[in-house]
């Protein structure tokens, strides 16, 4: 029997990017009902490779808790497997991979694909039918005070390192007060997640957002801030693998994204313009399944008004000082 797995051994890089390349793989295998294999992050710490930046992450057991995430994905059979025969291929090609199946065999081999994001981004229908697995930690409830989680990337992304990737904290600011404006009425907060953002770009933001509803979460836990990336009702995702890694695994609200080289479902919004927000209001209403703007309801004790609009300016920051790696 053929099976299908990522090849965690010849090819290093984050944790968002190796993310990418395992969940698109699952998906891969669930569209053309191929038997996936489950392989886990790893961290080889005798490769000094420029683009890799595992090696001063985390510790072995941290690692562990991180790819618990996904140990649903390991069917329990598949820790009685033994494989006479392995095969490595660079990228998803399913002609080649149909093609290496059709040798009939009485034993079992292991395929271990690098890369899928090509095969995927190239046929991006198959993200239309990917029914998303269902994690014991993936949250497919919306809720009432609504999370928005919005990423920025940084790190080893500025106006001087991997620009273009960079994304001026302007166009968050733009994206925050356009979807503030649909949102009026609605109980929600924004939670900025960034590993190194500078004090002029969080007191922009904070100066120029016409909400005070925002939490930073500055070099917060990893395993938390993919985890929020997934569950939050409503996510602005980044240039980065991190955040498009969590559309794999999503079952409720919407993504508003900022362009990346990746395809993402055409259930999200792709901001485009500064007016996407503004553009696509129903589709964003829509996608908050049945959650009622507060002035609507008619339950509970009537809002003060009044009151809403006096609401101090509070803006809280988590900073977290250990440091979980570049997203």
């Amino acid at each position: 029997m053929y099976f299908i797995t990522y090849d965690n051994e010849t090819h290093y890089d984050r944790f968002g990017a190796q993310i990418q390349r395992i969940l698109s793989l699952y998906l891969l295998t669930k569209f053309f009902k191929l038997n996936y294999f489950h392989s886990n992050i790893i961290i080889n710490r005798n490769r000094n490779v420029d683009f890799y930046s595992l090696k001063d992450v985390t510790d072995e057991v941290y690692l562990e808790k991180f790819n618990n995430l996904f140990a649903e994905l390991t069917l329990s059979s598949d820790n009685n497997i033994e494989f006479k025969n392995e095969i490595r291929i660079l990228s998803f090609d399913i002609n080649e991979i149909q093609s290496i199946m059709s040798t009939p065999i009485d034993y079992n081999v292991l395929i271990k694909v690098r890369f899928c994001h090509s095969f995927i981004d190239n046929n991006p229908n198959i993200l239309e039918q990917f029914i998303s697995p269902s994690l014991h930690w993936i949250d497919s409830h919306m809720n009432d005070h609504l999370n928005i989680a919005c990423h920025i990337r940084r790190g080893d992304v500025s106006l001087t390192e991997n620009v273009d990737r960079y994304v001026s904290v302007d166009v968050y600011i733009n994206i925050i007060n356009h979807l503030t404006n649909i949102l009026s009425g609605y109980s929600f907060e924004y939670n900025i997640y960034c590993d190194s953002i500078t004090p002029d770009e969080m007191n922009k933001i904070i100066m120029n957002c016409s909400t005070s509803k925002i939490t930073f979460h500055i070099n917060t836990d990893l395993i938390h801030t993919f985890m929020t990336f997934v569950n939050s009702d409503i996510l602005i995702a980044g240039n980065s693998s991190l955040s498009y890694s969590a559309s794999f695994l999503r079952q409720k609200g919407i993504i508003l994204y900022i362009p990346i080289q990746h395809v993402y479902s055409t259930k999200h919004i792709k901001l485009e313009t500064d007016n996407s927000i503004i553009i696509n209001k129903e589709k964003i209403l829509n996608s908050l399944s049945g959650r009622t703007p507060l002035r609507d309801r008619i339950e509970g004790p009537e809002i003060n008004k009044s009151e809403e609009r006096v609401t101090p300016i509070i803006i809280r920051y988590i900073l977290y000082g250990k440091r979980y790696g570049k997203r």
